[in-house]
């Protein structure tokens, strides 16, 4: 039967006959013809799902790109549907794509090859009809989107054409490129210099130095500012084609520690802060003496004992990623003991609890780190003196001076001293020291004579002698077992031997008395404990006491066994 409609679709189109569409290379204007007895105004045409207006110009436009969809309902003058599809014009106004690449590197017109290798070939076109490719002249086939290449291969061909007549054709040169070796002057991810250098023992001509997304003319770079750079080395000709990457920040500003506290002595509290500025650190240590461990940032605190002095040593230690060390130390004293002071006139040390009588002042002596504040009176009355020996001097035959001072240290710690002067006539002073056995002291006396000759007490003092001890506790030492080594009346140890093996002093402690204790592990096969001791005033002090074994068996043990063995003596042989 005669079909009631017709398209012409002038200029080119294709059509295909297998699937009755057409393509169209262009936008086109298509001209509707039908019969004489097709109602329009009853008819029905939609072109992509919309209805056309204005059937009567009998025209429609393509100019979609892609698949366009036209559905007809023809109905005559009588009303009845005499025919009724669809016809399907595919716009395709764009040349086939190719593209060639390895890797990240995509080629333009030459294709550079290290190696024997596979290029990936990609051909973009959505009515894609025929694609011919040739190496060296030579038709091949793609594999997995791929072709493999060789280094001796000349030329790559590929020719490709689709439905709508779009046809393609790209050549690629084949080049065999050198593999190039090289390294930078930094060797890690950050960096303190300000020149960046690129080394190589090959031709680096064909190849550029990009820092940063900019191409540099040599392969020498400033860094300028302190941020992250992105460095690259890439082939001029295959801009893609990176041989040689490297990412890194540059930092230019010395790498600081600050360690710092409210005081550095004190007599209640020190408060230290640590901290530091570098965004690229890499460790932080803050340790002291005590064996306490902080954070950086975090407030540090000691506090005073009563009646104690103590002295700590604090550190910081920082490594940023650069490699760079730095470290700081805080020497920090606390103490609560009261100031002294030691005052000596005419080489005799003077005592607040006693008055000093003298003659004349031949030499005076104050030893005190303290800070002193004075004042004097004679027989009660205040009176302005420059100084304690100007005072003493100009002191009235016959007169008293109390001394008072106030004395602060530097850790703002307090104590007063009140020290009293009578000055006498001139007179022979006669002084005597003995030793009193009985009461193991020291006595002092000093007599002075008056003008008249009497003879007046003038000073009378004694001091307990302290003799130095070593003691074993047990009395009775016994090998493989523990001692107690007590040495009494030593105010400080210097150095400990025991067998002729040096011990490790600060292994040492006191015991409720005050005295140094240590304890002692005796070895099985000693025949005896020899203590050597050094004290203050380098003297050493020996004591050499005998061990007993603890294999001496006793005689009740050997008794029962020696009377069972006979037991079976006389039972073997009876």
């Amino acid at each position: 039967m005669k079909p009631f409609i017709s398209f012409i679709v002038p200029f080119f189109f294709l059509l295909n006959p297998s699937s009755q569409e057409i393509y169209l290379s262009q936008s086109k204007t298509i001209h509707i013809a039908t019969d004489e007895n097709i109602d329009f105004t009853q008819s029905e045409i939609l072109l992509n799902h919309k209805k056309l207006e204005d059937l009567h110009e009998f025209v429609f436009t393509v100019d979609k790109e892609g698949k366009n969809v036209l559905e007809y309902t023809l109905v005559n003058e009588a009303g009845e549907i005499v025919e009724k599809g669809e016809r399907i014009y595919i716009l395709d106004t764009q040349n086939p794509e190719i593209k060639v690449s390895q890797g990240y590197v995509e080629f333009e017109d030459s294709i550079g090859l290290f190696e024997d290798s596979n290029v990936r070939v990609e051909i973009k076109d959505d009515t894609l009809s025929q694609e011919e490719i040739y190496v060296d002249d030579k038709r091949t086939e793609l594999e997995n989107g791929s072709i493999f290449l060789k280094t001796e291969n000349k030329t790559l061909k590929i020719e490709v054409s689709d439905h709508a007549g779009h046809r393609v054709k790209k050549e690629f040169k084949i080049e065999v490129l050198e593999p190039v070796e090289m390294f930078s002057s930094v060797d890690s991810a950050y960096t303190l210099d300000p020149t960046y250098q690129i080394f190589s023992e090959q031709d680096l001509s064909d190849y550029e130095l990009v820092v940063n997304g900019d191409a540099q003319d040599s392969f020498i770079y400033d860094f300028e500012k302190e941020q992250e750079y992105f460095i690259l080395v890439r082939h001029k000709r295959y801009p893609d084609l990176i041989v040689f990457s490297q990412h890194l920040d540059y930092y230019n500003h010395p790498l600081e520690l600050n360690l710092q506290a409210d005081r550095y002595k004190s007599n209640s509290s020190i408060h230290v802060l640590c901290e530091t500025q570098n965004e690229y650190l890499e460790e932080v240590k803050i340790f002291d003496s005590l064996g306490n461990n902080y954070d950086l940032g975090q407030s540090i605190e000691y506090k005073a004992k009563e009646n104690s002095s103590q002295k700590i040593e604090l550190t910081a230690m920082a490594k940023d990623l650069f490699g760079r060390v730095v470290s700081k130390k805080l020497d920090l004293q606390l103490s609560t003991l009261a100031p002294e002071m030691e005052l000596s006139l005419n080489d005799r040390k003077m005592l607040e609890d006693k008055e000093y009588v003298f003659v004349d002042v031949d030499s005076l002596d104050i030893q005190s780190t303290a800070q002193r504040k004075e004042e004097f009176r004679v027989d009660g009355a205040v009176k302005q003196y420059v100084s304690l020996e100007a005072a003493l001097r100009d002191l009235p035959k016959g007169k008293t001076l109390a001394y008072f001072v106030r004395l602060e240290d530097e850790f703002g710690n307090t104590s007063q001293k009140l020290y009293t002067f009578k000055k006498e006539y001139k007179a022979p002073l006669v002084s005597q020291e003995t030793y009193n056995s009985t009461r193991d002291v020291i006595e002092s006396r000093v007599w002075s004579v008056d003008e008249k000759g009497e003879v007046k007490l003038v000073e009378n003092h004694e001091e307990k002698v302290w003799h130095p001890l070593i003691y074993m506790d047990p009395e009775e030492l016994v090998s493989g077992k523990q001692a107690d080594i007590i040495f009494f009346n030593m105010k400080e140890i210097k150095a400990l031997r025991i067998n002729g093996k040096e011990i490790d002093i600060s292994s040492l402690k006191k015991d409720s008395m005050g005295n140094w204790k240590y304890t002692y592990t005796i070895p099985r096969q000693s025949k005896e404990i020899k203590v050597e001791v050094k004290d203050a005033s380098n003297q050493w002090l020996k004591k050499t006491s005998s061990v007993k074994s603890a294999n001496n068996t006793s005689i009740y043990y050997w008794i029962p066994c020696i009377l069972l063995l006979l037991f079976f003596i006389v039972v073997k042989y009876v």
